[in-house]
């Protein structure tokens, strides 16, 4: 049972180093309904409690070893190429953590409120653990981030939602200081969530996590094919912010306008198809902020269409999305 999943996860995931955000690692949840698929073979709920005891007993596993590893680099004197190997090792052996990573998140997916109890008794202590201890590895830290960003997003209203909440704020918003754009990356996709999941918590880092992000957007060649992925999952926090926390000074016209003129988004699909729908369906609701600045959101949904329809390749837009623009408009007239 464990080497079946093990392998097949391995099968097809992307690695968990190259971006987080709604792209790269997310595309693990079509991987995934290969053995997780509604029907007969779907897990029974028994079965998926099962199954987190078993991710529990291979994170407690390489727990140990990378306890020992770290302890290792701790203690002993070492040259800088025997550290450097001891740091590559580290980061080699993290692939269980990665594929831990990426069953979590399916299992979060399909079956949310079931999943609370195991989640928090068996895995959000060892990604707690490996959130307060990665050493040198990014792909530790990494795998971290992400875990909680699942939690984030997959679990509003379990009994210890806002202490998780709370506590990982702080944490991507450390995180988006980081050297590795990876990290600064999954860092600010978690602090969009935590915005539009949990804005009682995120009231009290708004102002840093507008900076820290604002910092990212607006650094040089921020639209280069290096820094794209990342700027555009920046400006994906900003406009949760915008369209959340309009009400506040810190926010209001000013930022609003700012995260309308960024799109469209086009660096990684599903990250832009998902903010372009986010858009749409609060022009539709007829969220203050956008109502507050019609011409900017007019501005910003043309562009849209008119990259959606000049290089369709790009997949900004959904299909199911594209006819909504018709009715964003006439909500838009209407507000004039």
């Amino acid at each position: 049972f464990f080497f079946f999943f093990f392998f097949q996860a391995e099968d097809g995931i992307r690695d968990v180093e190259r971006s987080r955000g709604l792209g790269d690692v997310y595309k693990r949840q079509v991987h995934g309904m290969r053995f997780f698929a509604d029907g007969p073979q779907m897990l029974s709920e028994g079965e998926m409690v099962d199954l987190c005891e078993i991710l529990e007993k291979a994170l407690l596993v390489y727990r140990e070893l990378h306890e020992d590893k770290l302890k290792h680099l701790r203690s002993s004197k070492l040259t800088e190429e025997e550290i450097e190997e001891a740091n590559e090792s580290i980061d080699r052996d993290a692939k269980v953590l990665t594929h831990s990573l990426e069953i979590a998140g399916i299992i979060a997916k399909l079956y949310t409120a079931q999943a609370y109890a195991p989640f928090m008794s068996k895995l959000i202590p060892q990604f707690v653990y490996f959130w307060e201890h990665p050493g040198d590895s990014t792909r530790v830290l990494l795998s971290a981030i992400c875990f909680f960003c699942d939690v984030i997003e997959y679990f509003p209203g379990a009994p210890f939602y806002s202490e998780v909440a709370a506590q990982a704020g702080k944490k991507y918003l450390s995180a988006m200081a980081h050297e590795d754009r990876s990290i600064v990356q999954s860092a600010g996709y978690g602090l969009g969530l935590i915005a539009q999941h949990a804005p009682a918590q995120f009231k009290e880092i708004l102002a840093p996590a507008v900076q820290a992000l604002l910092k990212v957007v607006h650094e040089p060649d921020s639209r280069s094919d290096e820094k794209a992925e990342c700027t555009e999952c920046a400006v994906g926090a900003l406009g949760k912010i915008a369209l959340f926390f309009y009400e506040y000074e810190l926010v209001g016209a000013p930022l609003m306008q700012q995260y309308l003129g960024f799109l469209p988004l086009k660096a990684e699909s599903e990250e832009a198809q998902n903010v372009h729908k986010l858009l749409i369906e609060q022009v539709l609701t007829k969220n203050a902020g956008l109502m507050g600045n019609v011409e900017h959101v007019k501005a910003a949904l043309e562009r849209v269409y008119a990259l959606a329809t000049a290089e369709p390749e790009l997949e900004i837009l959904k299909a199911e999305d594209a006819p909504l623009l018709q009715q964003c408009v006439a909500v838009l007239t209407g507000a004039n």
